[in-house]
Formats: C-alpha cells, sequence, structure tokens
C-alpha cells in the first residue's frame, strides 16, 4: 500500500510551493495568538472589564445622572443610600456626583498621555534598522 501512494504521489504533480499533507493546520496570525492568550488570562480579562467600566462611568455617568457636582441637596452629611449612592457631604453635594465629574478630567488626561506615547513610540519602532527598507 505504501508503494502505491508513494507511485501516485510521483505522478500527479503538486503545485509549486505547496507541500502535500495528511492534515493542514490552520495559520493564526500573531494578534489571534495574543488575543487568544489574553483571552485565557482571567485577571487580566476582569481588569479590561473594570478598566471600560470606569471609562463608561467618567464619560456616561455625569449625564445620566439626576445630579450635578454644582447643585446643592437638602440632604446634608448623608450616608450612602439608594438616592445618594456615595453620601453626601455637609453642604448637601452629592459625592457621586462629584466623584463621576473629577474622573472625566482624568481619563481624558490619561488618554491623551497614551496617544502621546503611542505615537513616538510607533515611529520609532518603524525606523528601525532591522526593518526592511
Amino acid at each position: 500500500m505504501l508503494e502505491v501512494n508513494e507511485q501516485t504521489a510521483q505522478t500527479e504533480a503538486p503545485e509549486k510551493g505547496r507541500i502535500e499533507r495528511e492534515f493542514t493546520v490552520k495559520e493564526r496570525s500573531q494578534w489571534r495568538m495574543a488575543l487568544r492568550r489574553f483571552m485565557r488570562h482571567r485577571v487580566a480579562v476582569a481588569s479590561l472589564v473594570v478598566f471600560i467600566l470606569l471609562v463608561l462611568f467618567a464619560f456616561v455617568g455625569p449625564m445620566l445622572w439626576q445630579y450635578t457636582y454644582l447643585k446643592y441637596t437638602n440632604d446634608l452629611s448623608q450616608p450612602p443610600t439608594l438616592k445618594h449612592p456615595f453620601g453626601t457631604d455637609s453642604t448637601g453635594f452629592d459625592q457621586f456626583a462629584v466623584v463621576s465629574h473629577g474622573r472625566h478630567p482624568h481619563s481624558c488626561a490619561g488618554f491623551a498621555l497614551l496617544v502621546k506615547a503611542t505615537i513616538p513610540s510607533t515611529c520609532s519602532f518603524c525606523r528601525a534598522d532591522w526593518l526592511p527598507r
């Protein structure tokens, strides 16, 4: 039986550059392998979820919340309740509104810093000597 397979393999010329195999393996890109490895790391995925929630809280939270950071309430020095999840301070400001307002500039600054660090490092990476010219 082995001889028959050798004879048929010799008579049928494979395409140039193509190797005949019993089974094939699907080629994976480096991005797909990195994504698969990241998704298997539970702590990393949980951290990504927390990060996304913080970003949503920073940008969407103030628009959805009933109080603004400048609005006084009649509830002075209240502990956390459903009406005020973080409570209120001695002047009547809702602490949830204050925190969500304060979170926004820090998120914008962090994003700007990310972009500022990524662009020069990417440019220097692309200009590296090992890349073909």
